[in-house]
Parts: structure tokens; C-alpha cells; sequence
């Protein structure tokens, strides 16, 4: 009996090849351009032929684990979409270079091709070719990277603790968002830290006061969630987080004020370092389309021609209400801009404002008072912009376009040079850290921030590169014979920038190392724990592609022991040690397979003579 017929959207193989592999006769992924197509140098002429029929849809009745969306067709038609339709709506759905991949209750979930969590699923889909199953590479346990089964609905009894206490808790938090989030006004805190409220006078507040309490409540969740994993921070960090969301939803979203935006925020960064990324999307889109809504993406400066440029009334509105706040309303577009774009970089979910903001009203500058601080913050935003705007291009176009990453890392060059004095060369020692105020603490964690999000910027724009050098070096005649053709299949600018990211992720090792092993990062920051996490994986990546360098490992083996330091204080960073542990577990299996084989091919030429017991 014939084998039943397998239509092309449902074979494990790509359902279409560019020109050049099947004038070749060899396989192709069907992305675009093929990685061995820009190894060859010949990744301008990469190019598919448009199909002459469409083909059938695949049938509904799949596998339990198949996902009906992946197969799902775009909203516009490719010969109906006009370039204006195309340059907006476009991105927004899943392209060659897109997947979605299921969590731990098989929920598809987007990845886009430019984020970290994509690139962990191709190391996965390498290591499980070259050296077989492993714990590194079963999705069962790999999927759980995706949305730990971490409920946030069982709260533990635990009381919310006096006023000293609040108070420590917000200085935690200030901390561990110290840079990456400036949402609070010093004399706000005092009042609202000033006294307990009981449960029953919350319901007679006003709503805009209720949601200031609770963007409180989600301050103080983050600041335990900073102080350490300890079941009493732990039940605290719950309970605050409960209370914040059961005020931010007891209208459901009716009342849209720019409060509504700060609260959600918060609670994204709160889901953040707890590892629930899906969920931290979700709340960061409620906060994203609530800014858009009430126009906090436009300038201030830009009210008085909003009538010449824009003409509806509803916009005349909206700048017209900025006159009274607008420092207030840039920040807050500021926040979220920082915060979106982290998550959209590292968690590959799709971005809040990327596809729906006018890119000429998205680069106003936030005016605040001078401080370490607020110089971080807005160093940190700029930085944000420049990847954001260098990502949609690399969306829309070829991910490996050279032009548009050097044009983005001179951009960086540029921003380098202009940061204020107190956030580049500077020297601390131990000592010094008991000596500190709050204030010291938190222009420390500052200055760190800026400078792992500069170096992650980095790896993000120049991974594309690391994975070409390294696929080329894998697919070469063998590791380390003179005769390795690897070099000459990759262009001199692949090389460079492949250098590039790897020299990155080792800046990222290094500056972490001395910091956190000389005792002077006290509080959990999630975002400096996937910043490691990430430059391990790459340097380890480059590794396994045998990239010549003694310091590649050993900065990988460093990256380990800070993860299982900071893994004291957060059980989110035992689930990056696991990895990272797991991966090496993966290589050391290929190595000694490979080292069988060797011993295997010899064996008909050389025998043991002499053999030593263990």
C-alpha cells in the first residue's frame, strides 16, 4: 500500500529551498538568507522563487502537540498588502524567521528570531544533531525555561510586615531597579510609606489613589523579591503582588489614567524576575496600548504644531493636556519604553510600541533632575532606542545585513562617548561597600546596569554573526585540522563581528565577576542574572564550534559560579545554573563520543599493552 501523501507544511524538512540550494542539490532551512548561503558568500543571491500554487492547508485533526497558528495564513495577502500596510502590520505576525514554541501547558508561545530565548532553542536543535539526546536538549524540561510552573496565586499566610519594614523593602526595590525604572517621586514614597492603611479604608479611597497604593504594593513586592528567596520574603513579595493586582483589576481597566500605565509597568518587572515571561508580556502589553491610548508618546515640545501636523481634534487634545504634566508623562513613556524593549530582546514576545507609535514622536528626551541615577536611566533609554530601531530593521530586512549592524554598534560608539563621567571608569574596592548609603548602592547598581545592558545590546545585534562562524566551523572537514576550510567559508566582517559578540559576553563575565565576588551586590537583579545567563551560552556556543581561545571556557566556567552565587538569592537563577550546567553536561557528551571513536578507528592499529586498575 502507498504511503500516504505528506504535504509540504507538514514535513519536518523546510517546504521550500532558495535558488542556489536547489541548483546545488543540497538541503536549505528555508530561512532567509540560508546561514551557509552568507558563509559561501553568496548571501546577496540568496532568493526563493514565488510559488506558482497555493498550497492546501494542513488539516486540522494534527498531532496533540501540533499548533494550528504556525500554519495559520497572514491577515494580508503578500500580492494585496501596499508598502504602507506592509512597513506597519507586517512584523506584527510571524514570519520564516518566527516560531512559536510551547510552554509547560503546550501554550504556543512567539519567539521572534532576533531574541535570546530563540537562540537557546538553536543551540538546543544544534546540540541535539551533533551529539544527541540529552537533559540539555529535552524540550520537556527545556519548555519550563519558557513559563515556570511558579503560581502566583498561592499566597502564603504572611503578615505585610510594620513601616520600618516597608520601608526596607522600598529601598530593595529602588535598588534592584536603580537605572532601569524611575517611577516614583521622592515625596509620594513618604506619604504613602507614612502609616499602615487598613484593608477597609482602602475601599473608600478615591480610584486614582487606590491605584497609587497599589503601584506601591508592587514596589514593595519587587523589593522583597530583591532581598532574597527566603520563604518570609517569598510570602511577602506574594502578598503585595495579590494586593496590586486585585486593585488593578477591580474595574477592569475602566479607569485609564497614566497611573494605570505606571502600575502595570511595575507588575511586569515584578513578573520579570520571577521568570514568568508570557505573563510579564501580557501585563507589559495592558501597559503599552494604555500609554498609546492616552498619547504619551507624543513630545511636549510638539503641542503647540499639533494642529498643523496632525489635525484631529482627539490629538489637539492630548497635547494640550501635556501642558500641564509633561515631564511626568515623558518618564512614564520612558519607563516603558526601557522595560519593553528588554523583554522584547531577551524574551523574543513580540514589542508593545514597536507597530503601533509613529517612529517620529518616539525619541523625546526625558528632563530630570541631574543625578547618577537619572544619567543612567536616560543612558539606558537612548541605548534602548538604538536597539529597538536597529532590531525593526533587521526584522523587515535580512537579519545578517552588515550595513545596518555597523551602522547601529557606531551608533553605540557615538552614545559611549557622550555618558556622563560617573557611569564609565570607575574603580571600586570591598572595603567600601559597608561604608555605603542607599544612595551609594544604588548608583553602583546603576552604573552596572548600563553597562550589561550596553554589552547585551551587543551580543543581540552580533549573535547572527557568532552563529554563522560557528555552523560554518561545525560543518568544516573536522576541529582543529590544519587543513579547516571554516575561516575561508566566512567573510572577513562575519569574522569581526562574530569577535565582536563573543568579546562582549566575555566583558559581560568579567565586569559581573569582580562585582559580585567582591560582595558589593547584595539584592536579586533579575535583569543582571539573564545578562550572564546569555553571555554563558554564547561564549559556550563558541566553544562548542571550537572557536580558538583558552579564555572562551574559562569565561564560561565564571559564568557558572556567579549564577550559583546569585542563586542564594533567587530561585530563578538555580533554573539558569541547570542550564548552563546542562549544556556543558551536552559538550563533555560529544567529546567523549568522539573520543570513542577515535580510540575506536586506532584500534585496529594500536592495542593496550599495559593496563592500570582504578
Amino acid at each position: 500500500m502507498p504511503r500516504a501523501k505528506v504535504w509540504p507544511e507538514d514535513r519536518q524538512r523546510s517546504s521550500q529551498a532558495c535558488i542556489m540550494c536547489k541548483g546545488s542539490k543540497i538541503r536549505c532551512d528555508g530561512n532567509r538568507p540560508y546561514l551557509f548561503c552568507v558563509a559561501r558568500n553568496r548571501g546577496d543571491s540568496c532568493s526563493y522563487k514565488n510559488p506558482k500554487r497555493q498550497r492546501r492547508q494542513a488539516a486540522e485533526n494534527g498531532s496533540v502537540y501540533a499548533q494550528p497558528s504556525l500554519r495559520t495564513p497572514p491577515l494580508f495577502p503578500s500580492s494585496e498588502r501596499s508598502p504602507a500596510v506592509r512597513k506597519v502590520c507586517f512584523p506584527c505576525f510571524p514570519t520564516k524567521n518566527e516560531n512559536f514554541y510551547s510552554s509547560m501547558e503546550f501554550l504556543a508561545v512567539f519567539l521572534s528570531n532576533t531574541s535570546s530565548l530563540f537562540f537557546l532553542h538553536f543551540i538546543r536543535k544544534t546540540v541535539m544533531n551533533r551529539s544527541g539526546p540529552s537533559k540539555f536538549t529535552d524540550m520537556t524540561w527545556a519548555n519550563a525555561m519558557l513559563e515556570p510552573d511558579n503560581s502566583i496565586h498561592s499566597i502564603d499566610p504572611c503578615p505585610d510586615g510594620s513601616i520600618g519594614s516597608r520601608k526596607e523593602l522600598f529601598r530593595y526595590y529602588s535598588e534592584a531597579a536603580s537605572g532601569l525604572l524611575d517611577l516614583f517621586e521622592p515625596t509620594e514614597v513618604a506619604l504613602l510609606l507614612e502609616d499602615s492603611i487598613p484593608t477597609d479604608r482602602i475601599q473608600t479611597m478615591s480610584a486614582r489613589a487606590r491605584v497609587d497604593l497599589a503601584a506601591i504594593f508592587a514596589a514593595l513586592a519587587i523589593g522583597a523579591q530583591a532581598r532574597g528567596s527566603s520563604q518570609e520574603n517569598t510570602g511577602l513579595a506574594k502578598l503585595f503582588f495579590a494586593k496590586s493586582k486585585s486593585i488593578a483589576f477591580e474595574s477592569m481597566l475602566g479607569d485609564s489614567y497614566t497611573r494605570v500605565v505606571r502600575l502595570f509597568t511595575l507588575m511586569a518587572f515584578y513578573l520579570f524576575g520571577e521568570g514568568l515571561r508570557t505573563t510579564c508580556a501580557i501585563y507589559l502589553g495592558i501597559a503599552s496600548r494604555t500609554a498609546i491610548v492616552l498619547g504619551l508618546y507624543v513630545p511636549a515640545r510638539e503641542g503647540f504644531i499639533m494642529q498643523e501636523t496632525l489635525g484631529t481634534t482627539y490629538e489637539i487634545l492630548l497635547a494640550l493636556l501635556q501642558r500641564y504634566s509633561p515631564h511626568h508623562r515623558e518618564r512614564l513613556w520612558g519607563n516603558l519604553q526601557i522595560i519593553d524593549t528588554l523583554t522584547s530582546s531577551l524574551m523574543g514576545v513580540p514589542n508593545g510600541q514597536a507597530f503601533l507609535v509613529p517612529k517620529t514622536n518616539r525619541s523625546a528626551e526625558v528632563n530630570l533632575p541631574s543625578s547618577v541615577q537619572n544619567d543612567a536611566f536616560q543612558s539606558i533609554l537612548n541605548a534602548s532606542r538604538i536597539l529597538q530601531r536597529s532590531r525593526e530593521r533587521l526584522r523587515n530586512g535580512n537579519l545578517m545585513d552588515i550595513p545596518i549592524v555597523e551602522e547601529a554598534l557606531e551608533e553605540f560608539h557615538t552614545w559611549n562617548r557622550g555618558l556622563p563621567s560617573e557611569l564609565q571608569g570607575t574603580t571600586y574596592e570591598k572595603p567600601a561597600y559597608d561604608s555605603w548609603n542607599d544612595n551609594d548602592r544604588q548608583i553602583f547598581v546603576a552604573q552596572l546596569h548600563v553597562s550589561c545592558n550596553y554589552y547585551s545590546s551587543v551580543i543581540l545585534l552580533t549573535r547572527q554573526f557568532l552563529i554563522a562562524n560557528v555552523v560554518s566551523r561545525l560543518r568544516s572537514s573536522s576541529p582543529g585540522d590544519p587543513s579547516n576550510t571554516a575561516d575561508k567559508m566566512v567573510s572577513p566582517k562575519v569574522q569581526r563581528l562574530a569577535y565582536a559578540c563573543i568579546s562582549s559576553a566575555r566583558h559581560v563575565i568579567e565586569t559581573c565577576t569582580r562585582f559580585i565576588n567582591g560582595g558589593l551586590v547584595k539584592a536579586s537583579l533579575p535583569f543582571i542574572q539573564v545578562c550572564i545567563c546569555g553571555a554563558g551560552l554564547v561564549l559556550r556556543f563558541a566553544a562548542f564550534g571550537d572557536e580558538p581561545g583558552s579564555d572562551i571556557l574559562g569565561g564560561f566556567h565564571e559564568a557558572c559560579l556567579i549564577v550559583e552565587k546569585l542563586a542564594e538569592l533567587s530561585p530563578h537563577a538555580k533554573e539558569f545554573l541547570a542550564l548552563l550546567w546542562s549544556f556543558a553536561g551536552a559538550i563533555a557528551q560529544k567529546n567523549k563520543l568522539q573520543a570513542q571513536e577515535r580510540e575506536l578507528k586506532a584500534s585496529n592499529y594500536v592495542h593496550h599493552l599495559l593496563v592500570a586498575d582504578d
